[in-house]
């Protein structure tokens, strides 16, 4: 994912795109170790050693981050001053997946809830994006389909929004669902009712290239010469194709020629770059990548990915000025390298927001499908 794409627009001085950074999850890799030895007060006798304390693994360090970045149960944008509802579903998650704080967590999902249609509508149309995310995220909670106030079956609405070739559009005048929306979409419906129509699932399919990559935008079949390789879009779309094959949904090969394309790009240190061979290598797509090997069992190529996301992250040893952030991941190396002579500033401190709940998947790769507070 480009470090661009990462950063909201204004609100509410543009309609909000339906930007799914689905992304939660992943691997426990080696704990911080903090110790200390108490001493006694005698000159000559030490007093007895205290047990250290047990180790943080990494992903549980950044969900407790990300915990402490929350303000009256919601993540506030610093730069614009706006509750950024999906930004919150994405910590959220990262709390799930680690067991991090679990009454604070639920508290979480009920505040989103209770601002629903702020968030999945605007002045009357519906997006895709945030329809699909709040679903899902409210059945990861054990809640039902419906928002009560104000009163909205959020599955309903999804499958309303069902255009007759399977894609799953906004229903504004201007269309902004993706590959990435698409996929979010198909896991809502299967975790939410089982069986998902065949035509959403086949639209999804039809965003594949013949090497096993997905692209980022929706359209007729793909094409290998016009259309570019999308990790993120790729790692997202494995995960909602395996969800829809376990509900009986037709899925002929897609998944395993997208995991083995995954497998190909991935680099020898373990990250990915946002497009394939192109882009930049970032934490946000070699965390969703892991959380893709997650839901397909490639346990080795994960932890590769996780050993290269750890090295991103705020640790007592690494942190330099950023030294209250510790848990924190960085979405690349010049941004942890800003941080460690500069701290997180508040000019700086959304894009940290971004970055740690996503590549988080890569420290513990539980996948969407399997995902769950209950």
């Amino acid at each position: 994912m480009s470090r661009s794409s990462l950063r909201p627009a204004a609100r509410p001085a543009a309609r909000p795109a339906a930007r799914v950074i689905a992304r939660t999850i992943a691997g426990a890799l080696a704990g911080l170790l903090a110790g200390s030895l108490l001493v006694g007060a005698g000159p000559a006798t030490a007093g007895p050693a205290t047990a250290a304390p047990a180790p943080v693994p990494p992903a549980v360090s950044s969900a407790r981050w990300l915990s402490g970045q929350l303000e009256q149960h919601r993540i506030r944008n610093v730069e614009f001053d706006f509750a950024d509802w999906g930004l919150t579903i994405d910590t959220y998650w990262a709390m799930v997946a680690t067991g991090t704080r679990p009454e604070r967590a639920a508290r979480v999902i009920e505040t989103v809830s209770d601002h629903a249609r702020e968030y999945v509508s605007f002045d009357g149309d519906f997006f895709t994006g945030p329809v699909a995310k709040l679903l899902l995220a409210r059945r990861v909670a054990g809640l039902t389909r419906t928002v009560d106030e104000p009163r909205l079956n959020l599955r309903a609405q999804l499958v309303s929004q069902i255009q007759p070739n399977g894609r799953i559009s906004d229903t504004g005048d201007v269309d902004f669902s993706t590959v990435l929306t698409q996929s979010l979409s198909v896991l809502a419906l299967v975790r939410t009712g089982g069986r998902v129509p065949q035509q959403v699932v086949d639209y999804l399919v039809r965003q594949q290239c013949g090497p096993g990559w997905f692209r980022e935008q929706l359209g007729r079949r793909c094409d290998v010469v016009r259309d570019e390789p999308y990790v993120d879009s790729t790692a997202l779309a494995v995960q909602a194709l395996v969800a829809a094959r376990r509900a009986g949904a037709d899925v002929p090969g897609s998944v395993r020629r997208a995991a083995d394309w995954l497998q190909s790009v991935q680099r020898r240190n373990g990250s990915f770059r946002s497009s394939g061979g192109s882009g930049l290598v970032n934490s946000n797509t070699t965390g969703l990548a892991a959380q893709a090997y997650g839901a397909v069992g490639l346990t080795g190529p994960a932890a590769k990915a996780g050993e290269w996301v750890a090295t991103l992250q705020l640790t007592e040893q690494r942190a330099g000025g950023a030294v209250d952030d510790l848990g924190a991941i960085a979405y690349d190396r010049p941004t942890l390298r800003e941080a460690r002579d500069d701290g997180i500033t508040d000019g700086t401190r959304d894009l940290w927001r971004r970055s740690t709940p996503q590549a988080q998947f890569a420290l513990r790769p539980v996948p969407f499908t399997a995902l769950s507070a209950e």
